[in-house]
Order: structure tokens, then sequence, then C-alpha cells
């Protein structure tokens, strides 16, 4: 997502931005606008790997004074039009355009429509919801940040906010654990809030830093900026497939940018595989989710990467597919293998994550067709073995490629149990898989990479806790509502 809130941006800058977060999400693009011809409310449906669908939208070349844009990856809610985003929504009196990064568990939004006066249809996303019971409660305070100060405690889950409200500002918020991010950037007079830094590079902002966790920024189009800190004390639980999956390289997380953090988890990852007593091959990358760590990898054996091994030919992400036809259809697609790298030799295919499967265990079937000595797979992660609820389209445990091999966990604080379990692991995908082996990275060389402690990243898709679990932070205002 990305908003904008001055006058300094033209139109083709903002869309320039914004399609660099396409990786996030394709599933529909909405703006809402605001200029001198009123406020305007567009959205249309995901590309589908033709072109760019920011174009096709009503108000793309309206000269506004205020934007807010969204492109959808489904988490929550049924795929119809009322669940694109931003939501926009009044009451007659008041209105807000609220675009959302991230997701509440189920069990909340139950909760948060016991307390709608609005009802909604059951397909409703938890970000429309959100949007109803913030408007539904406006009318008791006397301005938005009051209602969300109050009501933003009920919000118990993961969100990073763009808030377009009829004060004619732009609110980002943030949750207080830190699980997703959004930074603030600045070009001349006008503000700019997105999910990644990468936007604001594509349209000539400056990047000034990340939201805080539990903070509210409010940003005004005369370039006005307050912020105000509606939570603190809880500790920071970053979703780890952040920066190892999601982020663009480019972008900028805790001062550096994700491209130096995944090449030290190749480093990490192939110094795991040395000590094996593996040395010879040919460090393969798997398309662009695999480059920075194969980079890494190379780096740490002393051996030489083959980037035009696997070529990509469709630029589209098959893990952001809500469907497992579709994301079967998008692999099919987008490989292909040059043999002349491959026949006769000892690869070492190296890639950021294994999830499903679905992607890897195409690629190998084109891969084998020509023949190689030997195949290692290298991966700069832990195994993914349990679902997300917090911003990950991962719902069911049995879509899991590594819990559908193996359900028993270790006493994550035993380290020798934890590191015999990560080994098994290891044996049970290469025999599934069919390879000579496969390395993971251990749970503390993940920590190392990214700059963080075991208590400072949301890892529940790695058989962690979750992240709003006993740590709860310290509102400002909590209403019995």
């Amino acid at each position: 997502m990305i908003a904008t809130a001055g006058p300094n941006i033209p139109p083709e800058d903002f869309i320039a931005g914004w399609w660099r977060l396409r990786h996030r999400g394709d599933g529909a693009w909405g703006m809402i606008t605001v200029s001198g011809q009123g406020v305007q409310h567009d959205h249309v449906p995901g590309s589908n790997g033709h072109g760019n669908p920011i174009n096709l939208l009503n108000n793309a070349g309206v000269d506004a004074y205020i934007r807010l844009g969204h492109d959808r990856y489904a988490t929550s809610g049924g795929a119809g039009s009322e669940n694109s985003q931003p939501i926009y929504l009044s009451d007659g009196q008041n209105t807000l355009g609220l675009a959302h990064n991230g997701n509440l568990p189920g069990k909340v939004v139950q909760h948060l429509r016991t307390l709608l006066r609005t009802p909604l249809p059951d397909d409703a996303s938890d970000s429309r919801v959100m949007t109803q019971l913030l408007l539904d409660f406006r009318p008791r305070f006397t301005t938005w940040e009051e209602t969300f100060v109050a009501l933003l405690p009920r919000f118990q889950g993961a969100f990073s906010l763009a808030c377009l409200t009829d004060e004619d500002a732009i609110y980002a918020i943030r949750d207080p654990w830190d699980i997703r991010p959004l930074c603030l950037g600045r070009k001349n007079n006008t503000w700019v809030v997105a999910s990644e830094s990468v936007a604001l590079d594509s349209m000539g902002a400056t990047y000034m830093r990340e939201v805080e966790p539990g903070e509210i920024v409010c940003l005004r189009p005369d370039g006005r900026i307050t912020a105000t800190k509606y939570a603190s004390g809880a500790g920071e639980r970053r979703c780890a497939l952040e920066p190892l999956y999601f982020s663009k390289i480019d972008s900028i997380v805790d001062q550096e940018t994700i491209r130096e953090q995944r090449q030290r988890l190749g480093e990490l990852v192939g110094a795991r595989f040395l000590n094996k007593g593996k040395r010879e091959g040919l460090v393969v990358p798997i398309l662009n989710s695999g480059k920075q760590v194969a980079i890494g990898v190379a780096r740490a054996l002393g051996l030489p990467i083959a980037e035009e091994a696997i070529r990509l030919a469709l630029d589209k992400r098959s893990f952001i597919q809500n469907t497992p036809a579709t994301r079967t259809e998008v692999v099919n697609q987008k490989h292909v293998v040059n043999g002349e790298y491959i026949r006769g030799k000892c690869i070492i295919l190296c890639d950021d994550s294994l999830v499903r499967g679905t992607s890897l265990i195409a690629l190998l079937a084109k891969i084998r067709e020509h023949n190689p000595a030997e195949i290692h797979i290298l991966l700069g992660s832990e195994p993914v073995i349990d679902i997300c609820e917090w911003g990950v389209d991962l719902p069911t445990r049995t879509e899991l490629f590594v819990y559908n091999l193996l359900q028993e966990r270790p006493d994550w604080s035993n380290q020798d149990e934890y590191l015999s379990w990560l080994a098994k692991v290891e044996d049970l995908v290469a025999k599934e898989l069919g390879v000579d082996s496969v390395t993971y990275l251990d749970r503390k060389s993940v920590n190392l990479a990214l700059n963080r402690t075991d208590d400072q990243l949301c890892r529940h898709c790695f058989g962690g806790k979750k992240p709003t679990e006993d740590n709860p932070p310290t509102y400002r205002i909590e209403l019995d509502i």
C-alpha cells in the first residue's frame, strides 16, 4: 500500500512507486484521490501478469493532493470487489478510507463483529470489519486521532494501516508488535507512507524513517506532520518472512537493505553445507527469490555461481496466488532450464524458503530432464511447519510441505534436540524430493543474519509462539466498549 499527502508528486510518479509494490499482492488494485474534483474512489481486478492495472483506474491521472492506493493480497474475506481496498465507508457525517497490510486472527474478527453497530456480511474481510468499527464509534470522539487511540487496542493482530479521513489527512499506523513494515518518505513538501522504501525510490522521494510500533503519524497536505504513541512496552515481533521472502532486496529495514540480510543468510547456510563435508559444485539460484542467498552461498563455498542456468520466463510470484491451480499454472510458465549448465554437473540449488513445494517440485522435474550428476538444495530459512494468521496466506498446516512429512516438534530451548530434529527434517525433505541433500538454516543463524533475537521475530510459521502471546503492550486508553 502507498499514500501521499501533498501536491508535489505527479500521477505518473505515484504510479511508478506503487507499481514497485506489486510483489506484495496483485489480487485487486484500488485508489482514493482527493483533488479539486472532490473525492474519487475506484478499484480494478489484478493484472494476471498482463500489464499495469493501475492505469485502468478512472482516477489514475487525477492531479490529487491526497492519494491512497492498495494492491490486495487476500488473507481474509471473500474475493468480491466489496473487499478490495482501500475500503471506503461513510455514515453520512463521517468518512474513512482504510488500506491494510497484515491480518487479524479469526477469533479477533469474530469479537469485533459483536461490537459493530452496522452488521456486515459473513464474507467481509478483517479490513472491512476494522473500517466499519472505527466509523461506527467515530461519533463518540472529538477527532479521528482520539477514535484510533481508543479502538486500536481491540485490533489484536498484525496491522500496518494508511487511513484517509474526512479531515483531509492521512494517518499511518502500526500495531504494537512491529509485525508488518511501514515507512515514511518525503518529496519536497509532500509526505509519503509506503509498505516498503523501494516505492519511495521510484517516485523520487527520500526515505525518512519507519513508522514505529504502536505509533500514529498524521500527515497533512500542507506538509504538517504530528506523531503520537497509542501503545508501548510490547516486544518487537517482526515477521521473519518479510526479510526472508516478501520484501524487495532494495528495501531498507533496520538501517540496512534486505539484500545485505539475504546474502548473510546465504553465507550462513553455505557454512552449514560446508560443515557437512560438501564443497564441490555449481551454485545455481532459483530465479530472483534465491539470487541473494546464492550469492552468499557462493561466497561461503568459494564456488562459481551460474545465474544463467535457470531463466525467468514469467515475472510473477507463485507464492501470492490464492489457489493451488493458479500457483501451479504460474510455476509451469516461469522456469526455463539451460541444460548446458546442468548436464553431468553437481548443482547446488539455492532458494529463500520451501513452503508448499509447488515451485520446487516443478523445477526439479525440468532439471532432471538434463541429467545432473547431483542435486543439493540450500534454503535461507528454517523449515516452515505452521500456519500464519498475521498476514501470510498459510491458513492450514496440511498445505505445508514439511508438516506433511513430520508433525513432531523439538524442545526449542534444547539446542541438541533441536539440531537433531533439523537434521531429520533435512533427510526427510531430501528423500521426498529425490535429491542428494537439503540444508536449512538453523534458528541461531537466522537471528544472526537478521540482527535480532528469538523474541524479536514472529516465527510462528517456523514453530515459534504467536507474536501477541505473552507480549502485552501498555495502551494509553482501554475503553470498555
